[in-house]
């Protein structure tokens, strides 16, 4: 009859409705999730930039330069594939096609550089590619044999 007719509409639209919160909720979750996981990458790079500055204070008492004027020292030099927006203060942004001094590479794939204006920052690994591959020395010394050099 009429009735039960009403109630499968009810029934549906509740279902619906059932079903659009769950998937508002499911995305919420998500997006949660990758605010957490930014949080701590960013409280990771932190605490490791701390780190770093306490070892330049004992090093020497006067701040270093923050990187050797284009002396490949102690660096390697890194093409910029994408444009790259910095989301926060300690980021840098990049431009295709501009070329970067990388003076830090830090295990979560965030890469230190320098551009040759000077600006100094982070920025993803997967922006750039390392120009120079083939280069023979103590360019790959890493503490604790960092194993994984991507080719």
């Amino acid at each position: 009859g009429k009735e039960s007719e009403v109630e499968r509409v009810a029934r549906e639209q509740a279902e619906r409705a059932r079903a659009v919160l769950e998937e508002r909720e499911e995305r919420l979750r998500r997006r949660r999730l990758e605010d957490q996981e930014r949080e701590m990458m960013l409280r990771e790079r932190e605490l490791e930039e701390r780190e770093q500055q306490q070892q330049l204070k004992q090093h020497n008492n006067h701040r270093a330069p923050a990187a050797p004027p284009s002396s490949g020292k102690g660096g390697s030099m890194a093409g910029v594939l994408h444009d790259y927006a910095a989301q926060a203060d300690h980021e840098m942004s990049l431009r295709e096609g501009q070329v970067v001094h990388v003076t830090r590479k830090h295990p979560s794939g965030w890469w230190e550089g320098t551009l040759p204006d000077g600006t100094l920052g982070w920025f993803p690994s997967t922006f750039v590619k390392t120009l120079e591959e083939e280069v023979e020395g103590p360019s790959q010394q890493q503490p604790g044999g960092g194993a994984g050099a991507a080719s």
